[in-house]
């Protein structure tokens, strides 16, 4: 084994796993869930949960090439009930021991952020080199944000993420991908002297979402949103919809407008959407939907909506982008290619500046569509082939070559 890519979720995993193995090296995914199994009689499930399982796959890693055993599938779904660290803290030790035992001894390994602090120090006691994939910007700076906005809805909540063990990672580590520059801005100071950190951005299933003209033909204005939780501005929209929504159908001119929230309101958030009491003619609905039909919400769809107060490279935003979809979005979305007036409008983090945003972007309605190609052509070229090629490059000349 060439490369150990030990990743907990799946997330762009699969993606990373195949990049790493277009360098000519032999590789290994060992991940917590897999259409194998477990994962494959899941896959046969009717509904939400069969439809999740059947994308737990990749048609370009084999079988001998995915460490996915069934006890891991079992305590996925035993711990899926407890607090997310419970299962972390068991897969990171569980990925430990195969390196402590050298079971496992690979040139590379690659993990995830902080997720795998016990993996990364057994590696680094037997000379394995550390590649850390930093995919969400969990600074001191951005988790006091995200706790100041949970303060002002009145919910009281502690800085809930300690950076010191990512610190910790950062400080051993090789090499460090970033998916974006809001992401690496907040690395550096934090590597060990020699570390390279490559941005390297994300990709987007062009296969799933490309620009359609089916909301054309719609007789409502249809605005997909993605803020179901308060580090995904969900209480900025909540509260900035409320505040402008007799003036968003006023502009509107007669036409319904409809909001689609991408999965249900956390509860923090719940109190808030239950008393919005919007008017006749304007609608929010919040669902889980699976994310197979996400491309077709996105097809139907005028605009897109992400107030997020942290992320690493939204996808959500790209794949409305290549959906050829206008956005409004905050600083803090990670995504390098939008430009404010352009591509839409970019707000900050106050319910202010959000209802302000609503409001600018109903008056500029007309320009939408213009917003939308504008969008479009700056995500071309930006699928998860080129994602692949790039990792493939920097992994080849770190597995193979000094650093």
């Amino acid at each position: 084994m060439d490369i150990l890519i030990a990743h907990p979720y799946k997330h762009h995993a699969f993606h990373l796993a195949v990049g790493c193995k277009e360098s000519g090296a032999n590789v290994c995914l060992a991940t917590a869930f897999y259409k194998k199994g477990p994962g494959y009689i899941l896959s046969k499930f009717p509904g939400n949960a069969g439809k999740r399982a059947k994308s737990y796959f990749n048609e370009f890693l084999e079988s001998r090439e995915i460490y996915s055993p069934f006890s891991w599938q079992l305590n996925r779904f035993v711990y899926s009930s407890r607090p997310e660290t419970v299962f972390l803290n068991y897969f990171d030790s569980e990925v430990a021991k195969k390196i402590a035992s050298k079971k496992w001894s690979p040139k590379l390994i690659v993990t995830l952020q902080d997720y795998m602090p016990v993996t990364v120090s057994e590696a680094k006691k037997r000379g394995i080199k550390i590649l850390s994939d930093q995919i969400i910007n969990q600074s001191e700076s951005a988790m006091s944000r995200i706790s100041q906005h949970y303060s002002s809805i009145g919910v009281d909540i502690k800085l809930f993420h300690d950076e010191s063990v990512n610190n910790d990672v950062l400080a051993v580590a090789d090499v460090v991908t970033a998916p974006s520059c809001y992401v690496k801005k907040d690395l550096v100071g934090r590597l060990k002297s020699g570390c390279e950190c490559s941005l390297i951005p994300y990709g987007v299933d062009t296969g799933a979402f490309f620009y359609s003209d089916q909301h054309l033909i719609n007789k409502e204005i249809i605005i997909v949103v993605r803020a179901n939780s308060v580090r995904k501005g969900g209480h900025l929209f909540l509260l900035a919809l409320k505040k402008s929504a007799i003036y968003l159908k006023k502009i509107a001119k007669g036409k319904k407008i409809k909001f689609i929230v991408l999965g249900q309101f956390e509860t923090s958030l719940k109190k808030i959407s239950e008393q919005l009491n919007l008017p006749e003619g304007v609608e929010c609905v919040a669902n889980n939907y699976p994310y197979a039909e996400v491309p077709e919400l996105m097809k139907k769809a005028h605009f897109f909506i992400m107030p997020s107060l942290s992320e690493g490279m939204s996808l959500a935003c790209c794949e409305a982008m290549q959906a050829g979809l206008p956005l409004m979005v905050t600083p803090f979305i990670g995504i390098d290619k939008f430009k404010n007036g352009v591509m839409g409008v970019e707000v900050l983090d106050t319910v202010e500046s959000v209802s302000d945003g609503l409001i600018d972007i109903f008056k500029k309605i007309d320009v939408w569509s213009e917003w939308g190609k504008k969008s479009l052509m700056a995500i071309e070229n930006s699928g998860w082939d080129v994602y692949k090629k790039n990792i493939s490059s920097l992994v080849e000349r770190i597995a193979f070559n000094d650093i």
